[in-house]
């Protein structure tokens, strides 16, 4: 159990000055200190300096409806990312977006009607069970999940499921995020349907228009991956995006990524013979001519330099053949 300090009090202790101190809760007198003024910048940098490094369970409460919120900081003083400084900023609260109840409150009743209260200062690793503690004992009403990172017993009202369904204009995950949620898609054994993975096709993907010689647009496909499938192409799907963009006639079809008119379909193109047929890469060996071998493809031969010399990958063999320099100073990669 964490050793709890008697409270500190920050304001003077004259009841006929401090009238608003009448109705206080008794809870607080468990807490480590209560700063109920705290709308001046002086103020607020003091908050900062005091807590500084220091670990703990904060509470801010509405002295004029006596709402609370509860949470945690492994740097209560933290100016740059801690938890504290984002509400003692205005500015900060203002531009984000959300329904967060506690920045909702700070907006409509301002910072100068809420005390902050240090509840307990105790290590990183006490933090989660400590806040679990406090949510049971006080049950701040602005919080909206009552669990400690946890969203269970919470459910978004239908108006915001709706807006969660739709197109996520803002999100744009990183490589490692992208990462991050096949591993989870994995290990999870998850099986999406044909309804799901159209839906992620047409928001996520390029969409790409197929005309016949004379200007037809004869079919439409939400992604370059699912054009692919349809007309069994096997070229890498860069390799093709970079072929649509200039123009390249497909065994008698024009793929667009943009409507075209009849009279756009006619412009000089190249014709790709048997572009869809894997190709043979050769890979040749200088130092030693029994590791050479021709492979019918791109993949094959990564898989291949990969498994004679430990490191090797699609890319890398297509810039080589495009260079035509000598890959590890020994493969000579030609087409």
């Amino acid at each position: 159990m964490a050793l709890f300090i008697p409270i500190r009090y920050l304001h003077t202790q004259n009841k006929e000055e401090n009238s608003k101190y009448v109705n206080r809760p008794k809870w607080m007198d468990f807490s480590v200190k209560v700063y109920d003024n705290i709308d001046n910048k002086i103020n607020r940098d003091s908050i900062l300096d005091e807590n500084k490094g220091k670990s703990g369970i904060y509470l801010w409460f509405n002295s004029l409806n006596g709402k609370k919120y509860i949470g945690q900081s492994k740097d209560l003083g933290n100016r740059k990312q801690g938890r504290l400084i984002r509400y003692l900023n205005p500015s900060y609260l203002k531009s984000i977006k959300g329904t967060s109840l506690i920045r909702n409150a700070f907006i409509k009743y301002n910072i100068e009607n809420f005390w902050l209260v240090i509840l307990e200062y105790c290590p990183i690793h006490m933090l989660d069970k400590r806040e679990q503690y406090w949510l049971n004992l006080l049950k701040p009403e602005y919080n909206i999940l009552q669990f400690v990172k946890s969203s269970r017993g919470y459910k978004n009202d239908e108006k915001i499921r709706a807006k969660m369904r739709g197109p996520r204009l803002s999100f744009s995950p990183s490589k490692e995020h992208r990462a991050a949620i096949g591993l989870a898609a994995i290990k999870e054994n998850r099986n999406y349907n044909k309804i799901f993975k159209d839906a992620i096709s047409k928001r996520l993907g390029t969409p790409v228009y197929v005309y016949d010689m004379l200007g037809n647009l004869i079919n439409t496909f939400s992604s370059i991956l699912r054009l692919k499938k349809a007309y069994n192409i096997k070229i890498h799907h860069k390799t093709l995006y970079k072929h649509i963009a200039a123009g390249t006639l497909f065994n008698g079809l024009k793929f667009s990524f943009i409507h075209l008119n009849s009279s756009s379909i006619n412009v000089p193109i190249i014709k790709l013979s048997n572009h869809n047929k894997p190709r043979i890469i050769s890979c040749i060996n200088t130092l030693n001519s029994n590791l050479s071998k021709d492979l019918k493809s791109l993949t094959s031969a990564a898989k291949y330099i990969k498994k004679v010399d430990g490191k090797s990958d699609r890319a890398t063999i297509r810039n080589y053949i495009n260079t035509g320099k000598l890959y590890k100073k020994k493969w000579l990669i030609k087409e």
